[in-house]
């Protein structure tokens, strides 16, 4: 474990293995031991360098929301302060997501190749449930709110499936994900210049497949690859997953 300065924050960041450097990017309110299951098949291959994102794990929470720009400046100064010169980036849902912004954007120390496990970027299309629950959500008064428990909340967005993210979120993350939600990558896919791998669960219900196969259609240069998996298909099939990743890189 190390600990820098990165954007005025203490940036938590463990590095994993030896051989051309590799950064690994983890999802929304997750940490950096969300990549346990294959460190062990790519730290034979690369030295991983695995940050905290900004407000997750042992890195400090910035006092305001972040977009997903100021995420990828972050990234920008992260790999600069470390030094290395990264081979390839691997993020997964969110971490890709900063990984798309950070790849078609005006940012110095670009990776050679990118890989995107179940990422997000693309919005998902509400059924008309969740277009009632978020318009519920928008006039009912604060009072009323403040009265209702998290738990109950959560059982209320799962009913109507909604993601219950907000409901458990912190104030960064609260304002985080009002800044990111209405963000939408589609536009930018097509000035990604990497080569870039797509790792997909087939069975994922945060960022659904037909998202992968959006990005498989945009992104110039790319590999469309699914499991019979959810989320994190590098959980379900650490060896197999990990093993494409190299084949890739």
């Amino acid at each position: 474990m190390a600990i820098i300065q990165v954007a005025g924050l203490a940036t938590n960041y463990e590095t994993v293995g030896a051989g051309p450097a590799l950064v690994l990017l983890h999802g929304w309110a997750n940490a950096w031991e969300a990549w346990l299951p294959i460190i062990p098949f790519l730290s034979d291959h690369y030295t991983l360098l695995i940050p905290d994102l900004p407000g997750c794990g042992r890195t400090d929470t910035p006092k305001e929301g972040w977009s997903t720009p100021q995420h990828a400046k972050w990234l920008q100064d992260f790999l600069q302060a470390t030094g290395q010169t990264v081979v390839g980036a691997v993020g997964h849902s969110y971490g890709g997501k900063i990984l798309l912004e950070y790849c078609s954007g005006p940012y110095s120390h670009q990776p050679k190749k990118l890989a995107l496990i179940d990422s997000s970027g693309i919005p998902n299309i509400l059924n008309s449930k969740q277009k009632t629950l978020r318009l519920a959500a928008r006039f009912t008064p604060k009072t009323i709110k403040d009265k209702i428990t998290s738990t109950f909340r959560g059982k209320l967005y799962a009913s109507f499936g909604a993601d219950s993210d907000y409901v458990w979120a912190n104030e960064f993350q609260k304002k985080t994900l009002q800044l990111i939600l209405k963000e939408d990558y589609t536009q930018k896919l097509s000035s990604i210049a990497q080569p870039t791998l797509l790792l997909w669960g087939k069975s994922d219900t945060s960022t659904p497949l037909w998202q992968g196969e959006t990005m498989h259609n945009l992104i110039p240069l790319n590999q469309l690859k699914t499991y019979d998996a959810g989320h994190f298909p590098h959980h379900t099939y650490p060896k197999p997953v990990s093993d494409e990743l190299c084949h890739f890189l």
